[in-house]
């Protein structure tokens, strides 16, 4: 079997090596590598073939999720067996829009899918995790027997004697496997994953901060995406592992102390700016300890170095901070009114995650009397609301 993983491996690079470089058109046909006719607003290339068209970088789009094609003619411009290449197709039309949610993402919409076509490592996982996710739905793609094969193999790529030691690739190849474990059900093996993306992420920035002025020698130049990109996706995965996980600390450092002076253009901005106060704020909350367990070794110093400042923020410190970030959060919405469906949805879960943070740092969230609750009955509601809202909203999301 280690020996088909290689083979596999070093077939897909060579496969992807011989097709010409695409730098234009829609992210559908740049992702297969074919010439696009830049038809606006979906390629007639890939409406002729029945391909689900991406639209173009400017200005973003989001795709809609159907029923992967599963025209053979277009299947066979991938690479690997028939049963991967719906199973990719499957990862491509359903599981990526799913994880990239009602904000738009380059990372989930075309940097996981490009990496997917160069690295074998991670064209495997994805196809695994296609695999996983559509036999929920959909028999043709393997089922779990499948899933479990393709996952073995994309471990062995990543792992194999003589393999080129990426660190974007390492880094994505986590988050696939803490995707695909989650969605078996299987958390412990999920959270090892996290955690070996996070050790990898803190050695990176141990070594950078180290260094001064030196960038990272250890991530590539020319990476398939960037490194702050990476950081987001497992700080957010960190900290929602922490709110599920009673024992479970916030290991993800802030980058730096949240600004009062909010202002957003886009409602990924203001996505962004919310992941970073959040967890601001749950790492500011938890007590600090040099000797976590859970620590890599390699990153014990990098943890002592950034202890909490002094003085500690408080509980309402970090209060007055939220409500800056929501007296924005309704400029924005106020002064850029949703215009698609998507836009809608995305603009109620950043009001939800709001309220919730709100409620989550007032005095009422340490108070032992559950009385303490009964002057927040109208946050309840409205988080009641918004959440009715969002599930009720089956209008699409484009």
């Amino acid at each position: 079997m280690a020996r088909k993983a290689s083979s596999s491996c070093t077939t897909l690079k060579r496969l992807r090596a011989s097709k010409p470089k695409v730098t234009t058109g829609c992210l559908t046909c740049k992702i297969r590598h074919v010439k696009c006719d830049e038809a606006k607003p979906h390629c007639r290339r890939c409406l002729s073939t029945g391909r689900i068209c991406d639209g173009y970088l400017s200005p973003p789009r989001r795709s809609t999720i159907t029923h992967p094609s599963a025209d053979s003619h277009v299947l066979a411009t991938l690479p690997g067996t028939p049963s991967e290449r719906h199973s990719f197709n499957f990862f491509h039309s359903h599981t990526a829009p799913q994880l990239r949610g009602l904000f738009s993402s380059p990372f989930w919409s075309q940097h996981v899918l490009q990496a997917s076509l160069r690295e074998g490592a991670i064209w495997h996982a994805a196809v695994a995790l296609g695999a996983l996710h559509g036999g929920f739905e959909d028999a043709k793609t393997g089922g779990e027997g499948f899933a479990i094969k393709q996952y073995i193999k994309a471990i062995s790529c990543l792992t194999r004697p003589g393999a080129e030691k990426r660190v974007d690739v390492a880094l994505i190849a986590c988050l696939l496997f803490t995707c695909f474990e989650s969605l078996r059900g299987h958390h412990s093996p999920a959270l090892l994953h996290l955690d070996n993306g996070i050790n990898l992420l803190l050695e990176l920035q141990s070594y950078s901060e180290t260094i001064s002025g030196v960038t990272t020698p250890t991530y590539p130049v020319t990476p398939y995406t960037t490194l702050s990109a990476l950081q987001a996706l497992l700080t957010r995965l960190d900290t929602q592992a922490t709110q599920l996980i009673t024992a479970r600390r916030t290991r993800l450092r802030p980058s730096s102390v949240p600004s009062r002076n909010y202002m957003f253009t886009s409602l990924e901005e203001a996505q962004s700016a919310s992941d970073e106060l959040w967890n601001y704020c749950l790492y500011t909350l938890q007590p600090f300890s040099p000797s976590t367990a859970s620590l890599h070794p390699s990153a014990h110093h990098h943890q002592h170095q950034h202890q909490h400042p002094s003085p500690h923020p408080t509980r309402a410190d970090l209060a007055h901070l939220q409500s800056y970030y929501a007296t924005a959060l309704s400029t924005f919405l106020r002064t850029h009114p949703s215009r698609t469906p998507r836009e809608r949805k995305a603009s109620a879960l950043l009001r939800l995650h709001a309220l919730v943070a709100a409620l989550s740092l007032s005095p009422a969230s340490v108070s032992p009397s559950e009385e303490a609750w009964s002057a927040h009955t109208a946050d309840f509601a409205a988080i009641l609301s918004l959440a009715r809202s969002i599930m009720e909203d089956n209008s699409g999301t484009g």
